[in-house]
């Protein structure tokens, strides 16, 4: 049995599509113990917030629903995760699609090393060939590469997450970052530390390799909404969070 969380804003249109393409692919496909949601203020008002409601009753009556009254991804991916009990928990957004059928047998996926199956999406580079997503860094003398080393990168896009692990990193979350970022980029190096030895394995598709498709962009790019993300050097409050303007594509901090 797995337990799945879904955060989600105020975009009912786009909350069902997620879950007509998730129930039609994978739902049915699993047992499922526990379904999560948190519904942050972010876009939308609050007749779109009950319609969201209303949409996520439909598939999952018993559904936990937490209305949030202020926008935060970190907390919600965070209290999310730490609320699951199962082995397993399917991680999702309320901005993507899935584009075949997935089921359990992905689970067998799991080796104790193995603690995410990410699924790919044109937005990640797949090159084909990796197994695992893991960033590499180079140190250099004197222009020659002395050390290579590479570093998990697990991800908060949809996603099957060993539940320990899951509950584990929730707890290590700090909620001043972004909660992918702060996996990899320096920002949580408790964080870092904890996820290190293991590694989130990279889910392709039979039919075609982005098995996931991200619709949220060009929900964003109709309605002039950009985003912003603070992050690089910057080690202050709010780094690596994401903040979203109407009208000219502000720049990001880097």
């Amino acid at each position: 049995m797995i337990d799945v969380c879904l955060v989600s804003g105020r975009r009912p249109e786009l909350l069902r599509s997620t879950m007509d393409s998730f129930e039609k692919f994978a739902f049915s496909n699993f047992q499922i113990k526990d379904f999560f949601v948190n519904i942050d203020s972010i876009f939308g008002t609050e007749e779109d917030e009950q319609q969201c409601v209303q949409i996520i009753k439909e598939y999952f009556p018993s559904a936990k629903i937490v209305r949030s009254g202020e926008a935060n991804f970190t907390a919600a991916v965070k209290n999310l995760w730490s609320r699951t009990s199962a082995n397993h928990i399917f991680h999702l957004e309320d901005d993507w699609i899935l584009n075949e059928k997935i089921d359990a047998n992905l689970l067998r996926m799991f080796d104790g090393v193995t603690k995410q199956l990410c699924f790919i999406c044109k937005e990640k580079n797949w090159d084909g060939h990796a197994l695992f997503s893991q960033l590499q860094t180079k140190k250099k003398f004197l222009g020659i590469t002395i050390n290579r080393t590479l570093s998990p990168r697990f991800s908060t896009s949809p996603s099957i997450i060993e539940g320990n692990f899951s509950r584990n990193c929730a707890e290590l979350m700090d909620l001043n970052y972004n909660p992918e970022k702060q996996f990899y980029k320096g920002f949580n190096l408790r964080l870092e530390e904890y996820v290190y030895p293991f590694r989130s394995r990279l889910i392709n598709g039979k039919i075609n390799s982005n098995i996931i498709e991200d619709t949220g962009r060009h929900w964003r790019e109709k309605r002039d909404i950009h985003k912003q993300i603070f992050f690089g050097n910057n080690r202050g409050k709010n780094a690596g969070l994401e903040n979203y303007t109407l009208g000219k594509d502000p720049e990001t901090k880097n």
